[in-house]
């Protein structure tokens, strides 16, 4: 019709409400003005516990150095530090990649140590926390880095796909990446030079996960990176204490089991007063029966006599 705009004309986009983040991550560890000798270091703190969960990102500057998901208000991950200061900054975001208010900064100064110890032909990955330090140690000095496009991925449904966009840089070329993706399934990967590159998994389950990715070059100097898959389920199943369901689950299992306990009470009442009402009403015919059998049989015994009185 003239003036009017058919309906398959209009694009439509739009976006779930996931809470924002309103309280700024806390790092605990390492403390600020802290010295360390090794360049992978474990950050953990103290996070906005909302739903679905908040995702934290680690950054040095402008560079992400990994994320995790918000666990029960904590958070905890590993990062590779450069020699010298690092400055960083723990960032909360919700499902949506909006995010809340940046922690302090915490200054963390990383002295290369003079001896490194790459890992030894064929170990694609350290065996040990010694081995770890000592290869990562050299894929410091030797400018090896790992990162990703996204701060992190979001799993909407069921049997989603995932992609991970990996930049390798620095070390020398070749490398072998390994990818733990958190849900008990690994694979490994030969890349032939620096760059960026994607990787796709399928989650079966909706719950949010952390992925370990890992690369070694040609002389054994290492790196690894830590990446969150979010789930946009609200309460997810490894956070809860109570059999691993959300408490909006526990809030519909509730009013289901009591609408059967209702249910089964008023099936127990019914059947209850039919059956005394099927006794009553057997006592009532059956006393109606008795009597009239007396009666009968009282109507027989007058008839008797008179039979006999009339043959007298």
């Amino acid at each position: 019709m003239v003036g009017q705009v058919a309906a398959e004309t209009y694009d439509v986009n739009a976006v779930v409400p996931y809470a924002t983040p309103s309280q700024a991550a806390v790092i605990h560890t390492p403390v600020s003005g802290a010295t360390v000798s090794s360049a992978l270091q474990q950050v953990s703190g103290s996070c906005e516990n909302i739903a679905p969960p908040a995702v934290v990102s680690i950054w040095r500057d402008a560079h992400i150095l990994g994320s995790v998901n918000c666990s029960s208000g904590s958070f905890q991950l590993t990062v590779q530090l450069l020699p010298g200061q690092n400055n960083l900054i723990a960032r909360t975001s919700n499902a949506n990649g909006i995010f809340g208010p940046d922690s302090t900064v915490t200054g963390v100064t990383y002295t290369a140590p003079v001896v490194v110890t790459p890992l030894s032909p064929g170990l694609l990955v350290p065996t040990n926390p010694s081995q770890q330090e000592a290869a990562a140690n050299a894929g410091s000095q030797t400018g090896l880095t790992l990162t990703t496009l996204e701060p992190f991925s979001v799993i909407t449904s069921n049997n989603a796909t995932v992609t991970i966009r990996v930049i390798i840089a620095g070390g020398e070329n070749p490398y072998d990446l390994t990818l733990n993706w958190g849900d008990g399934s690994t694979e490994t990967k030969k890349i032939d030079k620096a760059g960026t590159y994607e990787f796709t998994h399928a989650y079966h389950t909706q719950k949010g996960y952390t992925v370990y990715v890992r690369v070694r070059d040609v002389r054994g100097v290492y790196t690894e990176y830590v990446y969150a898959v979010v789930s946009t389920m609200s309460g997810q199943a490894e956070r809860g204490s109570s059999g691993g369901k959300s408490k909006q689950t526990q809030d519909m299992l509730k009013e289901h089991n009591f609408l059967w306990y209702g249910l089964v009470v008023v099936a127990v009442a019914i059947l209850l007063i039919a059956v005394s009402t099927y006794r009553l009403g057997y006592r009532r015919a059956q006393k109606r029966f008795e009597q009239a059998m007396k009666s009968s049989r009282r109507m027989a015994a007058a008839g008797k006599r008179r039979r006999r009185k009339d043959d007298a």
